[in-house]
């Protein structure tokens, strides 16, 4: 187990009078500046400065406690707009929003009826307007009006609705949104992750899976990166939900040895939150603790100074730039810093607490009498079934339809793939879990099949994530050659990898082809009302490839095939990506420099025949590269303090110093 240090924390914000946390957020684009929501008033303040022991208050808006007007969710802030949202009144069922200028959170502020009682707002920079999630788990997204992205459950005579006890939203690296719920009906839990389309207002069901426990639930964290969720249970015990399944994780409160099986832990309140990659905070009133997410080891714990025990009980944690932690309490909100260690097999060795010692140990073999110790949810004699089930359906299922013969028309083949792959009669739930055997076999059945148009069923098989282009090499190529462009675009979304070779072919068949019947081709074949000339055609889908992974020595080998038209289309994208705030900055400037080095020589020798078109791409080009620099230069000293900032000591804690001081000298 890992040592336990001490932690420096400061007063974000402190209760005054009867006055208690309704909840509290960071806003997205500032450095440090979080949105606490009282029973009276949101607070804006940031973390960074301290006076008088207690972050300064930026701004702040009063409202009546108990009132009509009490906020009853907690309030967000737009993460690009001035605008800021929340939910008033008892019954949670109306959306109001506010701008800086406004003084008081009155009744005459423009507000939006919700269908039924919200639970949660949730905001995200790649998000444009707020998603307020409900507590029977449907989903909508305001901006200027109100959509519904997730529709209510059907209501059922004699049946309660699930219940939200859990919601979250995040991007993965292409910027794409996902959203996962957790819905309580009796004792099942139902974890479903969403991935959302924010444009169309589509939420597209990704995976569900269903976990029952007796416990009750206090917590969880959502791992983007690895679709999945960490799920912390009131006895202690800490469930992985994943593609992989449900498996134990740890026990966050072991009882001794010799006692029972089923370890008997008192309820602790505790809250979580992602801490960095595959690594959860876990606090409670007393220590901050971080685990490993992958292997549920504690890397690091840390005792909480005595008087935050009273604050009251604690209601969220959550973490915010520069490993800055804000714990929520009922009468305050403490900012502290706690460093994640990184994910590694290294790291998390003899992390775990070690078994306690024999009195004689003469050899490794294991008696019959100590199976049970060693193994307590594994009996020896059904693992091969446990393990194998579901095996033999996949098998009967596979030899069907990867065969031609038995499966000759796309009628028949839809017929087996439909009963597999849902859940259901009306084909809206897939299955949890696909296996990557059973992705990639069929998925190339459908490309050797092209005559039959399995293009739904390749749709589906992409969104698993299971596929990469170096295990079926011939995927791009017959999406490009039957101009299956809303594929492409699931592909370059969803595909674990795309070679640089297949990179620059797309960027030559998307220039090649930018026609009008194109566009009505994308339009038709997906949902995506932003693309409606052939000029948006090849910068969405251009915009898709820059930002894929990519090894720098294969694609300047790569880009030897393209033409001096196609540099200097893809040179003027480059151009416009670098100015615009979405973009993946690193990546522009990479392909920027790998295409001036591959193609510098034509550019050069075509001046003189193009002087005009030419010499404005270059100049343009240069500006940027000269912009860059100057950054460059200009962060390269502030880099290196924060570098050595981050990786040296923790410096002494100056909040309890005012900004400011007056002094008085008596003669």
């Amino acid at each position: 187990m890992a040592a336990t240090q001490a932690l420096d924390t400061n007063i974000g914000w402190r209760s005054r009078g009867a006055s208690r946390v309704v909840g509290a957020t960071y806003l997205h684009g500032t450095q440090g500046h979080l949105l606490i929501t009282a029973s009276d008033q949101v607070v804006r303040v940031n973390s960074t400065k301290f006076a008088s022991g207690v972050a300064v208050q930026v701004q702040s808006w009063d409202f009546r406690p108990d009132s009509a007007q009490a906020i009853s969710v907690a309030a967000v802030k737009h993460a690009k707009k001035d605008t800021y949202y929340a939910v008033r009144g008892k019954a949670k069922t109306e959306l109001i929003t506010w701008a800086n200028e406004t003084e008081k959170l009155s009744a005459t502020l423009p507000s939006v009826p919700l269908p039924s009682a919200a639970s949660e707002l949730l905001v995200h920079p790649h998000l444009d307007g707020v998603l307020a999630v409900c507590a029977s788990g449907s989903m909508h997204l305001f901006e200027s009006a109100l959509k519904t992205v997730v529709p209510e459950p059907k209501a059922t005579k004699g049946k309660a609705k699930p219940a939200l006890v859990y919601a979250a939203i995040n991007s993965d690296s292409a910027h794409q949104l996902h959203v996962v719920t957790i819905t309580k009906l009796g004792n099942k839990y139902d974890v479903t992750f969403y991935q959302l389309d924010a444009a169309s207002a589509k939420a597209t069901v990704l995976r569900k899976d269903t976990v029952e426990s007796a416990d009750a639930f206090v917590s969880a964290t959502y791992h983007c990166k690895d679709a999945a969720v960490s799920v912390l249970w009131a006895s202690g015990r800490w469930e992985s939900v994943s593609a992989d399944g449900v498996k134990d994780l740890a026990s966050l409160a072991a009882a001794p040895a010799g006692e029972a099986k089923r370890r008997k832990v008192t309820t602790v309140a505790f809250q979580t939150c992602e801490a960095a990659p595959n690594a959860v905070a876990v606090a409670s009133t007393s220590d901050v603790s971080v685990w490993d997410a992958k292997f549920g080891a504690c890397l690091a714990r840390h005792t909480l100074p005595a008087e935050a025990s009273g604050h009251g009980a604690l209601l969220r944690v959550f973490k915010f730039p520069a490993a800055h932690l804000a714990l929520a309490y009922e009468k305050a909100v403490v900012v502290t810093t706690v460093e994640a260690p990184t994910s590694t097999l290294a790291a998390v060795l003899g992390k775990s607490a070690a078994p306690a010692p024999t009195a004689l140990l003469l050899s490794t073999h294991i008696g019959v009498s100590d199976m049970p110790v060693v193994v307590p949810a594994l009996q020896v004699e059904t693992w091969p079934h446990q393990m194998l089930v579901g095996n033999e359906e996949q098998k009967a299922v596979l030899e069907q339809l990867t065969s031609p013969e038995k499966t000759p028309t796309k009628e028949a083949f839809a017929a087996v793939f439909n009963k597999y792959v849902f859940n259901n009669a009306k084909q809206t739930k897939i299955r949890g879990v696909l296996s990557p055997l059973f992705v990639t076999q069929v998925a190339a059945r459908c490309l050797a099949s092209p005559e039959l148009g399995l293009w739904r069923e390749l749709k589906l098989l992409l969104r698993s994530r299971h596929l990469c282009s170096r295990a079926l090499p011939a995927l791009i190529p017959t999406l490009l050659q039957h101009k299956q462009l809303g594929l492409l675009d699931v592909a370059l979304r969803c595909l674990a990898d795309v070679d640089e070779v297949s990179s620059v072919r797309i960027i030559k068949f998307v220039l090649r082809n930018a026609t009008e019947q194109s566009v009505a081709l994308y339009q038709a074949q997906s949902k995506d009302t932003s693309v409606a000339t052939p000029a948006q055609l090849v910068d969405h889908f251009l915009h898709l490839v820059v930002r894929l992974p990519k090894s720098e020595t294969f694609l300047q080998q790569a880009l030897t095939q393209l033409k001096l038209p196609d540099v200097l289309a893809l040179l003027a994208l480059l151009k416009k990506w670098y100015r615009r705030p979405d973009s993946d900055v690193v990546a522009v400037v990479e392909w920027l420099g790998l295409l001036l080095d591959v193609h510098f020589a034509s550019l050069v020798l075509a001046s003189s025949s193009h002087p005009d078109a030419i010499g404005r791409v270059v100049r343009d080009t240069q500006a940027i590269v000269v912009q860059h620099l100057d950054a460059c230069t200009f962060m390269a000293d502030v880099h290196g303090e924060l570098d050595q900032l981050l990786s040296g000591a923790h410096l002494p804690q100056t909040g309890a110093i005012p900004d400011y001081s007056v002094q008085t000298l008596k003669m």
